[in-house]
């Protein structure tokens, strides 16, 4: 039976594939450490989402021949180590049958669950941009039709993810923190693992400013058949005109009001895990303007776009 078993359950948008990528890519020096990560090179993860996926999580890699469970039991049979870590942000979506499932996958004698929760705007922004730019998704709707479509409320219920791993595991084992607050994340994570060490991932998920994702959303619409090396084109060509600073917001005042009201009473419960309300509610994003895609330079953004797009691409095709 493994010693301590630490269980990174997300969330999502919080540097998450940071953490995996260093795990995955320092695992030797970890395990001469008596820590575990462990690598499954039976899928092209560097995080542990297939475990996840095999719980009843949905997702579209999902690998229905893939048996998670045997290969686990294959690595415990055999544990030295002291402690075995597993990551992956879908954990936060799991049941509690598949919670208490994976507890009976992952035998130990002590559990440390590490949760990060990010500022709800901030968070709502951040995952929006991702599914803009992601070539597999390619969104093309307004970020109120993405609140809407994502069931952002449900995705915002901290409490509700707090409550349901609670349930499984003892409320002591549970340690949350605030992903604004801990700085560089992935270095804070080593730390919990009492391993010195800096931050070496790449950071691949840095996103577009707020003026650009709205422009790509619409680009996106336009040509819904565009090939992906045009796609990273365009892609490119948005982080060239990119200003270093964010001056606008892509959250409308009914987004803001509307999440203000809904969470208030489990913000005030979340405070007992240490998450006051500047943490959560908190954002610096009141004070930017508002911009849609009737805004005069997300209008003459898309323009410049579309003229590099039929001269550039559409032309070389």
């Amino acid at each position: 039976m493994i010693n301590q078993a630490i269980i990174h359950i997300g969330t999502h948008k919080t540097g998450s594939t940071s953490i995996q990528d260093v795990l995955y890519n320092n695992h030797v020096t970890l395990r001469d450490k008596g820590i575990f990560y462990p690598i499954m090179d039976i899928t092209k993860w560097n995080g542990h989402h297939p475990i996840a996926w095999q719980l009843g999580v949905d997702h579209p890699y999902r690998d229905a021949t893939l048996d998670t469970r045997a290969y686990l039991d294959k690595i415990i049979e055999s544990f030295t180590f002291e402690k075995m870590v597993l990551s992956s942000e879908d954990f936060e979506f799991l049941g509690g049958a598949g919670i208490s499932t994976l507890k009976k996958w992952v035998p130990a004698h002590s559990y440390q669950i590490v949760v990060y929760f990010r500022n709800f705007f901030r968070y709502i922004q951040s995952d929006y941009q991702q599914n803009v730019r992601s070539y597999s998704v390619r969104y093309s709707g307004t970020i109120q039709d993405f609140f809407v479509e994502f069931n952002f409320y449900e995705r915002i219920n901290y409490l509700k993810t707090l409550k349901r791993w609670s349930s499984v595991f003892s409320s002591d084992s549970i340690q949350v923190y605030s992903f604004e607050k801990v700085g560089n994340v992935v270095e804070h994570f080593l730390k919990l693992l009492k391993v010195e060490g800096k931050d070496t991932s790449l950071h691949s998920n840095v996103g577009l400013n707020s003026l650009n994702t709205v422009v790509l959303s619409m680009i996106n619409s336009m040509y819904p058949d565009i090939k992906e090396s045009d796609h990273s084109s365009i892609v490119n060509y948005l982080f060239n005109k990119q200003e270093k600073i964010d001056h606008y917001t892509l959250l409308p005042d009914s987004i803001r009001r509307g999440v203000s009201r809904n969470c208030a009473a489990q913000v005030k419960e979340l405070s007992e895990f240490g998450l006051d309300e500047l943490d959560l509610i908190g954002e610096s994003c009141f004070e930017k303007e508002f911009v849609d895609r009737d805004h005069p330079s997300v209008l003459q953004r898309l323009q410049e776009l579309r003229n590099f797009i039929e001269n550039k691409l559409i032309s070389n095709n």
